[in-house]
């Protein structure tokens, strides 16, 4: 297999890495690591290039990119596979590390031990991206003239956020790992904001990732606990224990949690672009032979950052403090948290256990981790409890407020009320009492004008807010199956009549070059509907597409009813198996076959504003901490 050109400054770069994380010293002097750094940067910059300029004879360019494609669409499938997203992350990487280097200089800091490990991590992804083929050149004697074109379930505005921000936040994890196991510095400015930019980047992902599933993918909902969206939440889950480690453990729980970040961060990362493979994931685009090195690679690299935590003096002085309210609820979040991490990442790596030794794929069920983090997401919210109302009550107050709460919440759930799932029954009491606590404390941070504190509980709001509308909202909404025969509405039980109005059928305008011939990429049917809410009528599409490279697909449809959401999808068995063939009949064969009915699913999402609302305060908490990192270092700066 030959090696393309974009590649050869990255394969430079690695041995200039290798060299200055072996002796960094010599390597500052020469500027060698600043040379690596700005090397990978330029594959990166080349690589994209490839892709704008259609160079199909690179064969990532050849499979995920084709001519007619819109420019944008063009760089954003740069990182659709596997391959390119390790360019991409390197890349990343690589540019986090030269804004660090320029400010240690700058500041005259000797912080070698996190650059040398940093540049070391770094280079580990370099490897990953030559060793996935991400520049390996189709092996042909001219120039393609096109190339496979671009998965339709990934021509979406949301690729250009999903990716990037999960990498950006894959990037902050691993360096607040390598500055808290590593760093001299006593200026925790540093550390709070790498791991506050971790935190915020991560959630981005996160949620991009959420809202994509939902409104294009046509999966039906936001989560489903599939692997890779759950080994994107792991980490996650850790640098929020990291936060509340801060006020509540000493040093060892403080460095635990951050060596945790770093570790589930490369496990996660192999999970969301090779680990899929390996477990019953929607998230399975693509097969590679290398998974199993991959895999090694990334424990090695995980189990790299556990061996420098173990290493350190003091790694099991946590000083878990329970003088107070304020610290017994911290210590409550930051236990009931390592655990949800913990149950989280079982419930991933299981399955590649069950692959190695039996061969076989298995999903670990959604029953498992409602039932076993279930209890830990209660404790949890019982210590947001606490932290609200930490100034105004004592420990015996805490217990008693505690204990009703939850007697509350059994009386729910006895009573059935107000869905028919125990768990979120239980929920939605300790739910609406840390969301009444959060907001009386929040007035009364606003009303003193006490930034840090109303910054931690716009994000304690945040929580119980996702949290009150994720209970309410799984297990309130009901979908239905219904046969629509052509011109007909039929009632629904939501409020709402649907009626199938026909269809057109489309040729694509992209071309794919697929054995040896330039054909048209496939055929779209577009199914029309009608859509009646309290006389209002909406005319909405369902797209099917047939694609000559990849499975056909559907996209649902939805309106918004007040504060609820009716979701609209086809059936998969009904286009897979029967509107399949009638589109690439009509399309290409000169077939006339009608379709008098279609089946679809009209699914009553209620409260899904809930989970929105939630997410959104989320990220404009986390925004708000990074700003109130920035105003305490000014005023102190001033002072």
């Amino acid at each position: 297999m030959n090696f393309h050109i974009s590649g050869f400054p990255l394969v430079i770069s690695m041995f200039l890495l290798g060299y200055s994380a072996i002796d960094y010293n010599r390597a500052k002097k020469y500027n060698i690591d600043i040379a690596g750094l700005i090397l990978v940067v330029l594959s990166w910059i080349l690589f994209v290039w490839s892709f704008i300029a259609d160079d199909f004879n690179l064969l990532a360019v050849y499979g995920y990119s084709t001519v007619e494609m819109p420019f944008w669409l063009k760089i954003a499938s740069s990182w659709a596979g596997m391959a390119g997203s390790f360019v991409l992350w390197a890349f990343l990487m690589a540019l986090i590390t030269l804004i660090y280097i320029f400010y240690v200089e700058k500041r005259h800091l000797n912080e070698n031990n996190v650059i040398r490990a940093y540049l070391l991590a770094t280079l580990v992804v370099s490897i990953l991206a030559v060793k996935t083929g991400a520049f390996d050149v189709a092996d042909v004697s001219f120039r393609l003239p096109a190339g496979m074109g671009l998965n339709p379930l990934l021509r979406s505005f949301w690729i250009l956020i999903h990716p990037i921000f999960t990498f950006l936040g894959y990037s902050f994890g691993i360096a607040l790992a390598l500055f808290v196991l590593l760093s001299n510095s006593k200026d925790f400015f540093w550390e709070r904001l790498i791991a506050s930019l971790a935190w915020l980047n991560l959630s981005i992902g996160i949620i991009a990732g959420a809202v994509w599933a939902y409104v294009v993918l046509g999966w039906g909902g936001y989560w489903a606990w599939d692997p890779v969206e759950t080994a994107e939440l792991v980490p996650w889950l850790a640098l929020t224990a990291y936060f509340h480690s801060l006020h509540s453990t000493g040093d060892g729980g403080r460095r635990l949690t951050a060596a945790l970040t770093g570790f589930y961060t490369f496990y996660s990362s192999f999970m969301t672009k090779a680990g899929a493979q390996f477990t019953a994931s929607v998230h399975t685009f693509e097969w590679t032979p290398s998974a199993v090195t991959l895999i090694i690679i990334h424990f090695i690299a995980g189990g790299f950052i556990l061996a420098l935590y173990l290493w350190k003096p003091g790694k099991f002085n946590w000083n878990v403090k329970l003088d107070n309210v304020t610290n017994t609820s911290f210590s409550i979040a930051w236990w009931s948290l390592l655990g949800l991490s913990l149950i989280s990442f079982l419930g991933i790596f299981t399955p590649i256990i069950y692959y190695v030794v039996k061969g076989g794929l298995i999903s670990v069920g959604i029953e498992y981790f409602n039932i076993y983090s279930f209890p830990l997401t209660y404790l949890f919210l019982i210590a947001l409890v606490g932290c609200a109302l930490r100034d105004w009550i004592n420990a015996k107050q805490y217990v008693l407020i505690s204990m009703s709460i939850f007697l509350a919440s059994i009386v729910f759930t006895i009573a059935g009320f107000p869905t028919n799932n125990w768990m979120a029954n239980m929920l939605v009491p300790i739910t609406t009492a840390t969301l009444l606590a959060t907001l009386y404390r929040l007035s009364m941070d606003v009303t003193s004008r006490f930034v840090r504190s109303i910054t931690i509980s716009t994000l304690h709001l945040a929580i119980a807010i996702i949290l009150l509308g994720v209970a309410l909202n799984s297990t309130l909404s009901i979908g239905t199956v219904y046969k629509l025969e052509l011109g007909k509405p039929v009632d629904t039980l939501y409020g709402v009549s649907v009626q199938y109005d026909g269809f057109d059928i489309r040729i694509s305008d992209w071309n794919i070059f697929y054995s040896g011939h330039l054909i048209p990429e496939g055929a779209y049917g577009d199914f029309k509907f009608k859509i009646t809410d309290n006389g209002k009528t909406y005319d909405i599409i369902l797209p099917v597409w047939v694609p000559f490279t990849y499975g056909c697909g559907s996209e649902p449809g939805m309106i918004s009813k007040g504060l609820d959401d009716i979701y609209v999808s086809i059936v998969h068995a009904d286009f897979h198996n029967r509107l399949k063939p009638i589109i690439t009949n009509n399309a290409f064969y000169g077939a006339n076959e009608a379709v008098d009915y279609i089946i679809i699913e009209v699914k009553y999402n209620p409260l899904i504003w809930l989970v929105w609302l939630g997410t959104a305060i989320l990220i404009l908490g986390e925004t708000m901490a990074i700003g109130t990192l920035f105003v305490s270092r000014w005023r102190r700066s001033v002072v």
